[in-house]
């Protein structure tokens, strides 16, 4: 998992340092929650750069977790790697805001998600009812802390990796990186050469 950081480093946070003092106060993930306008809750966590200047704009990258970590209790998709960008060090060098959202029990990222279902999986139509939940919180955090154009980036572990690959394909105009762990995707969606993004999967 430590190597799979330091290449999600490298990808989308690179030639970005930072050069404060650290803070003596511990490193946390802030506990949020949003509502879309469909009324479907998403908890999520969110991590600002040491630092954080609201003057700026940053990269984000969005962490998805796998179906393990699915629930309401919005501290179990913090335990499947993401915690590395609370170490001092990483957080200083590699700038950015970090958000973890927080798949219900009854719902998945996409519905090509499992691993247990036999057979090729295709994209449905229309997306699940948390990522369209998603989808906005994305666009508000966009807005909020004023990301930089084109550097929202997408991470997927397992269930998540499969995200990786559908909500790529759905909005390309919110996601332009991606990096799918032990995920996969569907033949027949649109490749990232298609939608001029780039995506590492393994």
């Amino acid at each position: 998992m430590a190597y799979s950081c330091w290449i999600i480093f490298i990808l989308f946070f690179q030639g970005q340092f930072l050069f404060a003092q650290l803070s003596s106060a511990p490193l946390a993930f802030s506990a949020e929650s949003f509502t879309s306008t469909s009324g479907q809750k998403v908890p999520y966590n969110i991590l600002l750069p040491e630092n954080y200047d609201s003057h700026k704009t940053y990269p984000m990258m969005v962490w998805l977790h796998g179906r393990g970590e699915r629930g309401d209790n919005n501290t179990s998709q913090l335990n499947n790697g993401v915690e590395k960008f609370l170490e001092p060090e990483i957080h200083k060098k590699f700038p950015g805001i970090i958000v973890v959202p927080q798949c219900p029990e009854n719902d998945e990222w996409t519905n090509m998600s499992s691993k247990y279902r036999t057979g090729e999986q295709h994209m449905t139509e229309q997306p699940t009812a948390i990522t369209r939940a998603s989808f906005e919180l994305v666009e508000h955090l966009q807005k909020k802390y004023k990301v930089q154009p084109d550097s929202t980036s997408l991470v997927g572990l397992s269930m998540g990796g499969f995200a990786v690959t559908d909500w790529m394909a759905r909005r390309p105009d919110l996601f332009k990186k991606g990096i799918a762990m032990s995920g996969g995707g569907s033949s027949k969606s649109k490749s990232p050469r298609q939608i001029k993004a780039l995506v590492f999967s393994w």
